[in-house]
């Protein structure tokens, strides 16, 4: 029996604190089909600014780059 490991990895991004960002970002990765173990979001020192820690599950590079990108 042959078990795949899945590769996890760290998003880190910064947004306009506004209502509805987290709605859409959580649409964007289910759109894309990535397993998410945690989300973490907190205020910065910069008012109005936002910074999400992704945690993901996924092996494919394309994926994760493209999920990045957008």
């Amino acid at each position: 029996m042959t078990t795949v490991q899945t590769k996890r990895r760290a998003i880190l991004a910064f947004m306009l604190d506004r209502s509805g960002v987290l709605n859409k970002i959580s649409m964007l990765i289910r759109r894309k089909m990535i397993n998410v173990d945690t989300i973490t979001a907190c205020p910065t020192q910069q008012p109005g600014i936002t910074r999400m820690t992704l945690t993901l599950r996924e092996n494919s590079d394309d994926k994760a780059l493209q999920l990045i990108k957008q």
